[in-house]
């Protein structure tokens, strides 16, 4: 989410921001740790990101069975 949607959600008194930019830091560094963390997953043999709903499955399971969250078979 861009910052300037971020402070238009968290608008103070007069339009300042009642975190005075913490939030701002938190938010970044949770949305580099999902990053990390996804890339981690794509590397991974064992894990697999369904394409459809962006879960993780164990990618054999995946294989054989398809998404077990929303149901997603991968064509041949």
């Amino acid at each position: 989410m861009p910052k300037d949607e971020r402070k238009k959600k968290v608008g103070g008194l007069f339009g300042l921001d009642p975190t005075l930019g913490i939030g701002d830091k938190v938010i970044d560094y949770v949305e580099q740790a999902q990053e990390k963390e996804k890339k981690r997953l794509q590397k991974s043999d064992y894990y697999a990101l369904c394409p459809n709903c962006g879960a993780s499955v164990v990618t054999e399971e995946f294989l054989k069975n398809g998404c077990y969250r929303c149901g997603y078979k991968e064509k041949d």
